[in-house]
């Protein structure tokens, strides 16, 4: 039986708090991020003193930051504690002694019996994580500042089984038991069943709806078990969860083996599940159950009191929103190594690997110069696929999770990691060697990319076969374990369905095709377009967002400039693979605008409406000024015979992704370049603003003689305009007030109903001469009707203060409203 290797936790890189915005708010409260990794084991021991002279085990069980023991035998457990988890908060639950039995006719006392060991590692309180221990319950709460989950261990011993199971049921119903966690021996068997809601939930690339069990059979009290996670919303990980996608038995015996271990866990975790595994390891009749959990956390605007909120926000605290320094970001050092999930990853910030790249001496790419960035897989691998559609030709892609499959070969400690690193890059190195075939791009065979996952190419899905073959060759000699589960395969195309030939085996069993798949935490499509990951950053950030967009007592301004500085980082990180102009991000910073004034769904205004207004930039902008810098940095500063200067090369030769728009040679200086990339930009910034004025010039000639440079001063800059006079005065400036005569209105009738002058009513009639207006515009604008156009035009312009138009356009409204709903067309 092979030895799993142990777990030895680097807590640095388990437990990161990731400084982001202070968003200084009220007295004592701050929004705060954090990113954390939680890996949970359960493990029925079968004794434990025989295995703590075990340093192997001891470094094993240190390796975790919750560990639950069970069947540890352990009566007194005081001195074990005290002298081998001194690196734990320890909780027991002592074993119970036999009656004595005879033996040559004198009384022998029993070994204790049974017994539960509960740890939980005492870095998590630095790392922003409390926990209590409810004795009698035996159940643990852990805490974030964002989530709150309960661990529930259990020893379900046979004897007793109905009386734990109707305690478990208890324990469910309360109402301070949140985001369960099941794990233990149960002494159940489920087979291949499944609760009812599991069918239905949406499949991941970490979760999946069916279960597969080596252990086929399932018992009375399995299908009990499953009915109440079915009540209570618990997935079952065994034999669903990515690392036991085959359903690995847990308990082994000479007269057999099955799964009696079992993890479920709430509904409610499905985003933060990362793994799920049994280690075949030695040491007892039972594999121990590991379970692996990213902990994300969430911007905590603390709300007030529901009391009167003052809309002129006078005596309103300064609230300061800390900017993001593009220059810090783009820099050589720091932009090329960021994080890409700044604010919403679960992605580990750690650097990968450093690999030589001495295979580029050779006439083929596989391999990592030091100073790689992990997204640059990304890029290589989307110009490759777009060079490869020039030419009308699909791109097949294996993508395997080689790192894994590496780790649980063999054992390491932490002295001899550096070494074993080494041995690991040799590893990667080598593949390409062993492997025939890859696609042909300028004369150059491109077999594999690395980064979190390897990447094996390949033109045609009979080479890509071929590959897997030799792959599995040559991992087999190394002793690396290669699963169907830890492979999946994309066809990257333009269009087309998929070919009876593309099929592709492993082992005698088929590898999964995808159509999407998340890599390095982006959104993998067929098209390699990234729209679908843009819509779903997009998302994330909406839900990041939403506790500010609601909290009342915090100025607009402020909101704004909040939510600019956190899509800046998220989307100037992601740029580097975003060449295109994505709609959904006009359409997310047309949503926080109209979210942050507290804009009507209806009428519904358009984008340009919002950024003329608020005299607001495109934000797409600088989603390119981050793409323009990385290219820049690749051009200018990569390696000459890297593979990403190389692709960038047939980029620029085939006018393909950025290179539609901007030309370049080798022989460019830097800073002609540089000027050639601001020249875009600034071509880009009026090219948008010409664009929205046109727009909005199509909705009545009038418009264009509005002056736009003002539009912030009103919508930000006001001190004490309140939000419905921001409302009306945008709606005035944009058409939108719904008028008889206004171009929204879907009314037959185009008079004003006010007067008898049987005028059209339009913004005009309405801000300048509407006779039974008279009385209200001499009491905020000082005369009682504005004939001139110029004079219109200056009223919208706030040259009489924009509280004067807001009060106007209030109590003006308010009396149409009370007028016309009596009067009779």
């Amino acid at each position: 039986m092979s030895v799993h290797p142990c777990r030895i936790g680097d807590e640095e890189s388990h437990f990161r708090k990731i400084t982001t915005q202070q968003i200084e708010t009220f007295p004592r409260e701050r929004s705060r991020i954090f990113l954390m990794e939680l890996k949970i084991l359960s493990y029925n021991i079968r004794g434990l003193k025989e295995n703590l002279s075990s340093e192997h085990f001891l470094n094993y069980i240190d390796g975790f930051h919750i560990v639950f023991l069970e069947e540890t035998h352990v009566e007194n457990p005081k001195e074990l504690e005290e002298k081998f988890f001194k690196n734990f908060t320890i909780y027991w639950k002592p074993g119970v002694k036999d009656e004595a039995r005879r033996e040559g006719g004198k009384k022998k006392p029993g070994r204790a019996s049974g017994g539960c060991m509960y740890g939980i590692k005492n870095d998590l309180k630095s790392a922003g994580i409390t926990h209590e221990f409810i004795k009698g319950e035996d159940i643990l709460k852990i805490s974030t500042n964002t989530l709150t989950i309960t661990f529930i261990p259990l020893y379900m011993r046979g004897a007793n089984w109905n009386e734990h199971f109707n305690k478990l049921e208890k324990c469910l119903k309360q109402e301070t038991v949140i985001n369960p966690i099941i794990m233990g021996d149960l002494n159940i068997r489920i087979g291949e069943l499944r609760p009812e809601f599991q069918k239905v939930i949406p499949s991941t690339n970490i979760v999946r709806k069916e279960r597969i069990s080596k252990d086929k059979k399932s018992s009375s009290q399995g299908r009990q078990f499953i009915d109440l996670c079915n009540e209570h919303k618990l997935i079952v990980a065994n034999g669903a969860v990515e690392g036991d996608l085959e359903g690995a038995v847990t308990f082994y015996s000479p007269v057999g083996s099955s799964v009696n271990d079992i993890c479920a866990l709430s509904h409610n975790l499905l985003p933060n599940i990362r793994k799920f595994s049994v280690d075949q390891i030695d040491g007892s009749d039972h594999y121990p159950i590991i379970l692996e959990l990213n902990l994300e956390g969430n911007i905590n605007v603390v709300k007030k009191n529901e009391e009167q909120v003052q809309q002129s926000y006078k005596n309103e605290p300064r609230l300061k929103a800390e900017k993001v320094k593009l220059k810090d970001i783009t820099t050589a050092k720091t932009y090329r190594n960021i994080g890409s999930h700044l604010w919403l990853s679960e992605l580990d910030l750690s650097e990968f690997f450093g690999i030589q790249n001495e295979a580029l001496e050779m006439n083929e790419f596989t391999a990592l110069p030091k100073t790689y960035s992990p997204l640059d897989t990304i890029y290589n691998l989307a110009a490759i696929v777009h060079l490869k559609f020039k030419e009308n030709e699909r791109v097949y892609a294996l993508f395997v999770t080689i790192k894994a499959a590496y780790l649980s070969a063999r054992p390491i400690k932490s002295k001899k990691r550096a070494n074993y690193e080494q041995r690991f890059d040799d590893f990667m190195n080598d593949v390409s060697e062993h492997l025939e075939g890859g696609l042909s791009i300028a004369c150059k065979q491109i077999k594999v990319l690395l980064g979190e996952e390897m990447i094996i190419l390949a033109e045609d899905a009979e080479t890509l076969q071929h590959m897997i073959n030799d792959f599995c060759d040559f991992a087999e000699t190394k002793k690396v374990l290669i699963t169907p589960a830890s492979c999946k395969i994309m066809i990257f195309k333009l269009s087309g369905y998929k070919r009876r030939n593309e099929k592709w085996i492993l082992k005698d069993k088929k590898i999964d095709v995808l159509s999407r798949y998340c890599y390095l935490n982006m959104l993998l499509t067929s098209k390699m377009d990234f729209c679908d990951h843009v819509k779903a950053l997009c998302s994330k950030v909406i839900k990041k967002l939403r506790p500010l967009l609601d909290e009342k007592n915090i100025r607009p301004k402020i909101k704004y400039e909040v939510c600019l500085n956190m899509c800046k980082k998220v989307f100037v990180c992601y740029s580097q693979c975003l060449a295109y102009d994505y709609e959904e991000i006009d359409r997310l910073q047309a949503y926080l605008i109209k979210r942050i004034l507290k804009l009507p769904q209806e009428p519904k205004a358009p984008l340009h409406a919002h950024l003329l207004e608020t005299g607001s930039e495109n934000w797409s902008l600088f989603k390119l000024e981050g793409h323009l810098k990385y290219i820049t940095s690749v051009l200018h500063k990569q390696r000459k015979n890297s593979l990403t200067y190389e692709l960038s090369l047939l980029v620029v030769k085939r006018k393909i992704l950025w290179a539609q728009t901007l030309s370049w040679s080798p022989n460019v200086p830097l800073e002609n370049w540089l000027k050639t990339c601001r020249l875009l930009i600034d071509q880009q910034r009026e090219k948008y603003k010409a664009k929205y004025l046109q727009l909005q010039q199509t909705v009545n000639a009038f418009y264009k003689n509005l002056d736009y440079s003002k539009g912030q001063s009103y919508m930000f800059m006001s001190e004490n305009l309140t939000l419905t006079a921001i409302q009306l005065i945008f709606k005035a400036r944009c058409d939108l007030l719904l008028l008889n005569n206004s171009y929204l209105s879907k009314k037959r009738y185009k008079l004003c109903q006010l007067c008898k002058t049987k005028a059209p009513e339009n913004i005009q009639h309405f801000i300048g001469f509407c006779p039974s207006l008279n009385a209200i515009r001499k009491l905020y604008f000082g005369s009682e009707i504005f004939s001139e156009q110029q004079d219109i035009v200056d009223v919208l312009n706030g040259v009489h203060g924009w509280n004067a138009l807001g009060n106007y356009l209030h109590y003006a409204w308010e009396y149409r409203c009370k007028s016309v709903r009596f009067k009779k067309i």
